[in-house]
């Protein structure tokens, strides 16, 4: 099977995604055929090969499917997946596709990855377990009416006859059984998908009116491989909702208007990614302001002990401080700027705070809260943690011992210091008890990626009794004896 080598080039080097679907089809089959042997081959085209893929899924929604499947076979070649890796241009692109093009993309990044760092992201992928359903009362149906799908005989006849003019009923049929179906429902529809598209794409030619209610039958039948594909494999269908469909419409499917005009500037199924306020983020997960406005936390270096390690310079906190418009970067930032702070005294330590942030990041995107800036910090972040274990040496076994110990010390000292009134060489007890969270907080990624309720409780006690400290010397008033929770054995 030969490589359109040239042609990809061309498309890539003009930005032409939008008319690249016979480049495509020949990209598709050369893959296919290929072993990862013959793969290895054509490493020398692998970056080209990744900047046509992100480009043409950013253009062509409907070619999902087809897609994830080409980027397996590519990751069968380990040359290919470093040749992804050493990209993060295209990583911040891939964020802003659909779920499932992020995964695919993301697991190219865990080709040769040290054992903690595949499973942090691994873990990131599936998620937390989802919570078990409410029991539903006894005897009650799955569904408080049955999907009503339409005749299909009668669309058909629309579709054969061209009566797309009297066809609301018939639409508003459809339109009601497609949302309120599962994907699986729809898919138990799949002989009718062909009949499905050609029914839409007349009757939103016909009546532009629709277009917006179109649009929602339009998303779900993609979110469905069996009619995705039924769509993507007809020429003749795309051709025509090119020539007829209106531009909002075609943004949904991923199509170009006028046969091959202007592309949309984005892919139309792009989920949109919420932007979550800072607001909403918990108490216990705020950070602290810049160091020019909250200087409490940020207080010089103490000369020993791991509270030495855990507390941050004046200067470095005021260099390194959150500034980002990401909350998701303000977030787990700290984390990193520990493992830069303390890296040369304890770069296992510093290893493991970056992992939790890699594992918290990829949660984070699964939960669909990902924006580009978290995301490409979550891939340099996934980076050089694989680069620096590299010189650690260490199993993970004892990784995680010598992290919790490093934790577990933190906190006793902040405690002592709490009770004391005051820290060695003038570091102050607020500012250990919120080290210490931050660092019992890593250890969630020994857990599956959430902490244990007895060790959750002792690190919202040292965020809330840091703030409380803070608050205290702010006003002048006296803090109430500490009481804090016993660190589980």
């Amino acid at each position: 099977m030969a490589w359109p080598w040239d042609k990809i080039e061309r498309v890539v080097k003009i930005k032409n995604y939008s008319g690249a679907n016979d480049e495509w089809s020949e990209l598709k089959a050369a893959v296919a055929a290929s072993s990862p042997q013959a793969l290895a081959l054509e490493a020398e085209r692998a970056a080209l090969t990744w900047e046509f893929l992100v480009g043409f899924a950013e253009k062509k929604a409907m070619y999902r499917n087809q897609i994830i499947n080409t980027i397996a076979a590519l990751q069968a070649s380990p040359a290919w997946c470093d040749a992804y890796r050493a990209m993060p241009e295209l990583h911040g692109r891939v964020a802003s596709l659909h779920a499932d093009l992020q995964q695919a993309f993301g697991a190219s990044l865990l080709a040769g990855l040290h054992a903690d760092l595949r499973q942090a992201f691994a873990a990131g992928e599936r998620g937390p377990p989802p919570p078990a359903p409410a029991a539903a009362p006894a005897g009650a149906p799955a569904r408080a009416t049955a999907i009503m799908w339409p005749d299909w005989a009668a669309i058909e006849a629309v579709v054969d006859l061209d009566g797309f003019a009297g066809a609301n009923d018939a639409f508003g049929v459809l339109r009601e059984a497609v949302t309120s179906a599962r994907p699986a429902e729809i898919d138990a529809q799949r002989a009718h998908a062909t009949l499905s598209w050609k029914f839409l794409i007349g009757f939103c030619a016909k009546k532009p009116l629709y277009k917006s209610q179109v649009q929602q039958v339009v998303q779900a039948l993609l979110d469905v491989p069996s009619f995705e594909a039924a769509l993507a494999d007809n020429p003749e269908l795309i051709n025509k909702a090119e020539a007829s469909l209106p531009e909002e419409v075609l943004e949904t499917l991923g199509l170009s208007g006028g046969g091959g005009g202007a592309a949309a500037s984005t892919s139309p199924r792009q989920d949109t990614i919420p932007q979550v306020p800072t607001g909403t983020l918990p108490a216990s997960h705020v950070l602290p302001p810049a160091a020019s406005e909250d200087s409490e936390y940020h207080r010089r270096r103490p000369p020993a002990d791991s509270a030495r390690d855990a507390a941050p310079s004046r200067a470095t906190a005021a260099s390194s401080a959150p500034s980002s418009s990401s909350p998701l970067v303000r977030k787990y930032l700290p984390f990193l700027q520990r493992a830069s702070e303390i890296e040369a005294g304890n770069p296992v330590v510093a290893h493991y705070c970056r992992v939790h942030a890699v594992e918290q990041l990829v949660l984070a995107k699964v939960r669909g809260e990902t924006d580009s800036e978290s995301y490409a910090l979550l891939m340099r972040t996934l980076e050089e943690a694989e680069g620096k274990k590299s010189s650690l040496g260490i199993e993970s076994a004892a990784g995680r011992e010598q992290m919790q110990d490093f934790a577990h010390s933190v906190f006793d000292n902040a405690v002592f210091a709490d009770r004391a009134s005051g820290g060695p060489a003038g570091v102050p007890a607020d500012s250990q008890l919120y080290m210490a969270g931050l660092f019992l907080e890593t250890l969630a990624q020994f857990h599956g990626g959430t902490l244990p309720p007895e060790l959750a409780q002792v690190s919202d006690y040292c965020r809330q009794r840091a703030h409380y400290l803070r608050d205290c010397s702010r006003s002048g008033a006296a803090p109430t004896p500490a009481n804090p929770p016993r660190l589980p054995p």
